[in-house]
Protein backbone atom coordinates (compact mmCIF):
# COMPACT_ATOMS: atom_id res chain seq x y z
CA UNK A 1 0.00 0.00 0.00
CA UNK A 2 2.81 2.41 0.94
CA UNK A 3 4.60 1.57 -2.31
CA UNK A 4 1.46 2.33 -4.35
CA UNK A 5 1.07 5.70 -2.63
CA UNK A 6 4.76 6.42 -3.12
CA UNK A 7 4.54 5.47 -6.82
CA UNK A 8 1.40 7.58 -7.27
CA UNK A 9 3.10 10.55 -5.58
CA UNK A 10 6.18 10.10 -7.77
CA UNK A 11 3.99 9.87 -10.88
CA UNK A 12 2.08 13.06 -9.99
CA UNK A 13 5.36 14.84 -9.27
CA UNK A 14 6.80 13.78 -12.64
CA UNK A 15 3.66 14.93 -14.45
CA UNK A 16 3.99 18.35 -12.86
CA UNK A 17 7.64 18.50 -13.96
CA UNK A 18 6.74 17.57 -17.52
CA UNK A 19 3.96 20.15 -17.58
CA UNK A 20 6.26 22.78 -16.13
CA UNK A 21 9.02 21.89 -18.59
CA UNK A 22 6.58 22.32 -21.47
CA UNK A 23 5.84 25.78 -20.16
CA UNK A 24 9.56 26.49 -19.99
CA UNK A 25 9.68 26.29 -23.78
CA UNK A 26 8.00 29.67 -23.80
CA UNK A 27 10.34 32.57 -23.99
CA UNK A 28 10.38 34.53 -20.77
CA UNK A 29 9.78 38.15 -21.56
CA UNK A 30 11.63 40.89 -19.77
CA UNK A 31 9.83 43.68 -17.89
CA UNK A 32 9.62 45.90 -20.97
CA UNK A 33 7.82 43.19 -23.01
CA UNK A 34 4.52 41.37 -22.93
CA UNK A 35 4.03 37.68 -23.77
CA UNK A 36 1.61 36.98 -26.62
CA UNK A 37 0.52 33.37 -27.15
CA UNK A 38 -1.63 31.72 -29.79
CA UNK A 39 -2.28 28.00 -29.38
CA UNK A 40 1.16 26.48 -30.15
CA UNK A 41 3.29 29.63 -30.39
CA UNK A 42 4.37 32.50 -28.18
CA UNK A 43 6.50 35.60 -28.60
CA UNK A 44 7.42 38.73 -26.72
CA UNK A 45 6.45 42.14 -28.01
CA UNK A 46 7.70 45.43 -26.55
CA UNK A 47 5.26 47.24 -24.27
CA UNK A 48 6.71 50.58 -25.36
CA UNK A 49 4.85 51.61 -28.50
CA UNK A 50 2.14 48.96 -28.10
CA UNK A 51 -1.06 50.74 -29.06
CA UNK A 52 -3.44 47.79 -28.89
CA UNK A 53 -3.51 44.06 -28.31
CA UNK A 54 -6.80 42.34 -29.00
CA UNK A 55 -7.73 38.69 -28.78
CA UNK A 56 -10.53 38.20 -31.26
CA UNK A 57 -12.74 35.17 -30.74
CA UNK A 58 -14.93 33.46 -33.22
CA UNK A 59 -14.37 30.34 -35.21
CA UNK A 60 -10.60 30.95 -35.39
CA UNK A 61 -8.90 32.81 -32.56
CA UNK A 62 -6.86 35.74 -33.79
CA UNK A 63 -4.42 38.03 -32.02
CA UNK A 64 -4.51 41.54 -33.49
CA UNK A 65 -1.60 43.82 -32.58
CA UNK A 66 -0.90 47.46 -33.30
CA UNK A 67 2.71 48.18 -32.37
CA UNK A 68 3.96 51.65 -33.24
CA UNK A 69 3.24 51.92 -36.96
CA UNK A 70 3.00 48.16 -37.55
CA UNK A 71 -0.40 46.52 -37.54
CA UNK A 72 -0.78 42.76 -37.92
CA UNK A 73 -2.98 39.78 -37.11
CA UNK A 74 -1.79 36.31 -36.09
CA UNK A 75 -4.22 33.41 -36.50
CA UNK A 76 -4.49 29.63 -36.74
CA UNK A 77 -6.58 29.02 -39.84
CA UNK A 78 -7.61 25.89 -41.75
CA UNK A 79 -5.37 25.40 -44.77
CA UNK A 80 -8.49 25.19 -46.92
CA UNK A 81 -9.25 28.80 -46.00
CA UNK A 82 -5.73 30.26 -45.72
CA UNK A 83 -4.43 29.03 -49.07
CA UNK A 84 -7.60 27.66 -50.66
CA UNK A 85 -6.44 24.03 -50.43
CA UNK A 86 -4.20 24.61 -53.45
CA UNK A 87 -1.66 21.94 -52.32
CA UNK A 88 -4.40 19.33 -52.11
CA UNK A 89 -5.90 20.42 -55.43
CA UNK A 90 -2.49 20.21 -57.12
CA UNK A 91 -1.70 16.96 -55.29
CA UNK A 92 1.55 18.11 -53.65
CA UNK A 93 2.73 18.38 -50.05
CA UNK A 94 2.27 21.70 -48.24
CA UNK A 95 6.04 22.28 -47.88
CA UNK A 96 6.57 21.51 -51.56
CA UNK A 97 3.81 23.96 -52.45
CA UNK A 98 5.54 26.79 -50.59
CA UNK A 99 9.00 25.88 -51.90
CA UNK A 100 7.65 26.05 -55.44
CA UNK A 101 5.71 29.23 -54.67
CA UNK A 102 8.84 31.10 -53.59
CA UNK A 103 10.93 29.78 -56.52
CA UNK A 104 10.70 32.47 -59.24
CA UNK A 105 11.78 29.99 -61.92
CA UNK A 106 9.07 27.43 -61.17
CA UNK A 107 6.26 27.72 -63.68
CA UNK A 108 4.71 24.23 -63.97
CA UNK A 109 1.13 23.39 -62.97
CA UNK A 110 -0.13 26.96 -63.17
CA UNK A 111 2.34 28.38 -60.67
CA UNK A 112 2.55 31.67 -62.54
CA UNK A 113 -1.20 32.05 -61.93
CA UNK A 114 -0.78 31.00 -58.29
CA UNK A 115 2.08 33.51 -57.84
CA UNK A 116 -0.22 36.18 -59.31
CA UNK A 117 -2.98 35.19 -56.87
CA UNK A 118 -0.49 35.73 -54.01
CA UNK A 119 0.43 39.10 -55.57
CA UNK A 120 4.03 37.98 -56.08
CA UNK A 121 5.72 40.32 -58.51
CA UNK A 122 9.32 40.86 -59.54
CA UNK A 123 9.99 43.26 -56.62
CA UNK A 124 8.22 41.06 -54.03
CA UNK A 125 10.41 39.45 -51.38
CA UNK A 126 9.52 35.79 -50.99
CA UNK A 127 11.62 33.67 -48.70
CA UNK A 128 11.69 30.87 -46.18
CA UNK A 129 12.74 30.82 -42.54
CA UNK A 130 13.67 27.67 -40.66
CA UNK A 131 13.87 27.17 -36.94
CA UNK A 132 14.43 23.83 -35.21
CA UNK A 133 10.70 23.60 -34.43
CA UNK A 134 9.00 25.15 -37.45
CA UNK A 135 9.34 26.35 -41.02
CA UNK A 136 7.87 29.60 -42.24
CA UNK A 137 7.49 31.36 -45.56
CA UNK A 138 6.94 35.06 -46.00
CA UNK A 139 5.73 37.19 -48.87
CA UNK A 140 6.56 40.88 -48.54
CA UNK A 141 5.56 43.46 -51.11
CA UNK A 142 6.67 46.93 -50.04
CA UNK A 143 3.69 48.55 -51.76
CA UNK A 144 1.19 46.29 -49.97
CA UNK A 145 -0.47 46.61 -46.58
CA UNK A 146 -1.37 42.92 -46.67
CA UNK A 147 1.94 41.06 -46.34
CA UNK A 148 2.02 37.49 -45.12
CA UNK A 149 3.96 35.01 -43.02
CA UNK A 150 2.89 31.36 -43.18
CA UNK A 151 3.98 29.00 -40.38
CA UNK A 152 3.94 25.37 -41.42
CA UNK A 153 3.11 22.67 -38.87
CA UNK A 154 3.38 18.93 -39.04
CA UNK A 155 -0.41 18.87 -39.45
CA UNK A 156 -1.45 20.09 -42.90
CA UNK A 157 -5.03 20.73 -41.79
CA UNK A 158 -4.15 24.06 -40.13
CA UNK A 159 -1.66 26.77 -40.90
CA UNK A 160 -0.64 29.78 -38.83
CA UNK A 161 -0.82 33.05 -40.73
CA UNK A 162 0.48 36.51 -39.87
CA UNK A 163 -0.98 39.23 -42.08
CA UNK A 164 -0.50 42.93 -41.96
CA UNK A 165 1.32 46.10 -42.79
CA UNK A 166 4.95 45.12 -42.16
CA UNK A 167 8.23 44.66 -43.97
CA UNK A 168 10.92 42.01 -44.19
CA UNK A 169 12.76 43.30 -41.11
CA UNK A 170 9.63 42.81 -38.99
CA UNK A 171 9.07 39.34 -40.50
CA UNK A 172 12.59 38.23 -39.60
CA UNK A 173 12.40 39.77 -36.11
CA UNK A 174 8.97 38.21 -35.46
CA UNK A 175 10.09 34.76 -36.64
CA UNK A 176 13.37 34.84 -34.71
CA UNK A 177 11.47 35.67 -31.49
CA UNK A 178 8.71 33.13 -32.05
CA UNK A 179 8.75 30.05 -29.84
CA UNK A 180 6.93 26.80 -30.48
CA UNK A 181 5.35 25.94 -27.13
CA UNK A 182 4.50 22.28 -27.60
Amino acid sequence: MKINILLLSLFLYLISLVSFAGGMERKNCNDSEILVSLVDYSYCTPKDGLKSLKILGGKHTTVHVTDRDIEYSFAKIPTSVAILDIPQKTNIALLTFFEQLIDPDYSENGYSDIRNAFNIQRETTVSSYTNKNFTAYYIINDSSINNSIYLINSVDKYIYVVKGDFGELFAKRFLSGLRHIF
